[in-house]
Parts: C-alpha cells; structure tokens; sequence
C-alpha cells in the first residue's frame, strides 16, 4: 500500500498545479486486494473553488481500481494578523497551590503486582467483563 499511496499522492501533487493552493489533506480508500502488475492512475477534479478544491486519484492493477485517494487544496494565506500565542506555561508542582496538590483524603491507588487479584474479583481478567454461567 505505502509505494501505491506515494504514487497517488505525488499524482495528486502534479494535476493541473494552482499556485496559491496547498495540498491539505489526502485520504485513501483501499477498494480491493493490490496485485503485483503494471498500474494505471488517473486523476480528476471533483469539486472546483476559487479558494478551495477536491481532487481524486483512482489507481487501477490489472483492469480493477484497488485504492481511491481524495484530496483537498487549500488557499494559502498570511494567518499572522488572526494567529493566537501559546497559553502561558504551568508551573512545576513545587510552585502550585497546596490545595490543588493530590490530599489525604484521595490516597494514591496501590499497583498490583503480575498475577495479582484485585479485590473482590476472582481470578485474573483477560477480556471484557460478564456475568459467569451458572454449572460452566
């Protein structure tokens, strides 16, 4: 699938270029099992825009289209003027409200070592808990 999935991203990357547009996102449908044999790709605009548009690449082995890749091109912009700054930074524990530091009152809860039963479980779990049948 990854040497399938660069060919149809680096089709995608070479349709008809807009200047100004970025490719922004792809994603890949896998439509059947991908032989080994020549491919063919094809690639069409399925959504046109002034500021936004939706490609897809189909690959075809063998007669069969095996994986679909959509893709989204996005209009370039200056975001400086609507950019936000990063929250200020937390304090390291030492430096916190005592109150907001764990109490007494909510002790730490102990590990259990491998092999270990919790309490008021009999025998270790495995798998999603459920109700045991009764003679089994």
């Amino acid at each position: 699938m990854a040497p399938l999935s660069g060919l149809l991203a680096h089709a995608l990357e070479r349709y008809k270029p807009r200047p100004g547009l970025a490719l922004a996102r792809v994603s890949y449908e896998i439509l059947g099992l991908i032989g080994f044999a020549p491919t063919a790709v094809r690639v069409r605009t399925v959504r046109h825009g002034r500021t936004i548009e939706l490609l897809e690449a189909v690959a075809n082995v063998g007669g069969r289209d095996v994986v679909r890749a959509l893709a989204w091109r996005l209009l370039s912009q200056d975001t400086e003027g609507i950019a936000g700054g990063l929250p200020r930074a937390m304090p390291p524990p030492a430096l916190c409200d005592p109150a907001w530091r764990r109490s007494s009152s909510c002790p730490p809860r102990p590990s259990l070592a491998p092999g270990q039963e919790r309490p008021g479980l009999s025998g270790p779990r495995r798998g999603p808990a459920r109700p045991r049948e009764e003679g089994g």
